[in-house]
């Protein structure tokens, strides 16, 4: 593939930052105060619905911390100053590190340079913390010395080991609360797109090919009758004028069906069988065809041995000989030859098994390589095989039309 799963998020098949997740992207349900997890993880509305339910709770804490100060001095004014600087601090301890990986998210940068920016963007938040929390600690000193009450107070000395527990712990505080506990859930929610994307992928193409499998039973049920009932007819305006031939036909038909019946019902809903189980349909068809076309009609099967056991899909080899005796030979007032052959093809280094269909007859006709049961059989070939396995038709130089499938070819072992 010319771009990696994750060197895009659009190349991921990433969600709308301003929908709700999908259900089967959704980490874990989550109930009214955890709804802001329903939704791109550092988005905007994930935003803000974190923000309405944390910021409040941070406020809250400021105050309290605010209030418990003024309580200890016994001094209502400090709870008010502590209030007015300690809320907003909390608050953006909360929301600044969040806020800026949003920003970067809707950035819509490359898969990785995304991924770096967002944990840059939580560090950040958490440098930003350190330094309100400091600013917080300045700003408590002052309104402390202030207090005449305090004036006296001496800060007790730190040891290293406890400011490095002290640092650490503010750490943790500050990453989690600054949205590093997300962290997991958006790396989390990448990879659960892929593959709910890849899942809707898998049954996109088995819901074709089962479709490709239906179409494909229902050409098989369809092909006895529609035979039976043109090869009787012909065998009933025979019966008088030339009865050798007639009964000649009746014999070919009893061989086709006992030929092709046990086959056909056999593959009926399957798409693959082998070359030759489809060249056998082919030649008992043509020799019933041969028989009833009198002289008009002529064929050649130049299949080589090694190739006839290689898988080929079922019904489409015959749709092509009848096509080429209905369009090409019937129409035809001198008759002409049907060859089926078989060859491998090499293309870009890939081996392809081609198989062609060539008549001499009536040539190809306005819209004839584009009929029901062409754009069917490149229906069932893309189902099966995707881009690998091909349907062409093309007019001959001199007359007739060649008609050819090629599916790659698979090295079966001795």
């Amino acid at each position: 593939m010319p771009v990696k799963a994750d060197d895009t998020l659009a190349a991921e098949g990433s969600p709308s930052l301003g929908a709700p997740l999908p259900t089967d992207v959704v980490a874990h349900s989550a109930g009214l105060l955890g709804s802001y997890r329903n939704y791109p993880v550092y988005s905007a509305p994930w935003l803000w619905r974190r923000t309405a339910l944390f910021a409040p709770i941070a406020a809250a804490f400021g105050l309290f911390q605010a209030m418990l100060t003024g309580a200890a001095l016994g001094d209502w004014s400090i709870a008010a100053k502590g209030a007015a600087f300690g809320i907003p601090i909390w608050i953006a301890l909360v929301t600044f590190g969040p806020g800026l990986a949003t920003f970067v998210r809707h950035r819509r940068w490359p898969a990785r340079a995304e991924r770096v920016g967002i944990v840059a963007a939580i560090l950040a938040g958490v440098l930003v913390s350190f330094a309100c929390q400091h600013l917080a600690n300045v700003m408590s000193r002052a309104l402390l010395e202030s207090h005449r009450a305090a004036a006296d107070t001496k800060r007790l000395p730190r040891t290293a080991g406890t400011t490095a527990l002290i640092v650490t712990f503010q750490f943790g505080v500050f990453f989690s609360l600054g949205g590093g506990l997300a962290l997991p859930a958006y790396f989390r929610e990448q990879r659960r797109w892929r593959e709910a994307r890849q899942a809707q992928a898998l049954a996109t193409l088995t819901r074709q090919k089962a479709e490709a499998d239906m179409k494909l039973t229902v050409l098989q049920a369809q092909v006895e009758p529609h035979f039976l009932f043109n090869t009787l007819a012909s065998v009933h305006s025979m019966v008088r004028q030339d009865p050798e031939r007639a009964e000649a036909t009746i014999e070919a038909l009893v061989d086709h069906l006992r030929t092709t019946m046990p086959k056909l019902r056999a593959e009926m809903g399957s798409a693959q069988s082998t070359l030759q189980d489809q060249v056998e349909i082919c030649e008992s068809y043509l020799k019933v065809m041969q028989i009833r076309m009198a002289p008009r009609l002529r064929y050649t099967i130049d299949i080589p041995e090694p190739l006839r056991s290689h898988p080929f899909p079922s019904y489409m080899l015959i749709s092509l000989v009848e096509n080429a005796i209905k369009h090409g030979i019937e129409p035809n007032p001198s008759g002409g030859n049907v060859v089926v052959t078989a060859s491998l093809e090499s293309r870009h280094d890939v081996r392809q098994l081609a198989v062609s269909v060539i008549d001499d007859g009536a040539g190809l006709q306005p819209g004839l390589g584009k009929g029901v049961g062409l754009e069917n059989i490149r229906a069932q070939l893309a189902a099966l095989f995707g881009s690998d396995a091909t349907l062409s038709v093309r007019a001959r130089k001199l007359s007739g039309v060649e008609a050819t499938i090629r599916v790659p070819y698979v090295e079966t072992a001795a």
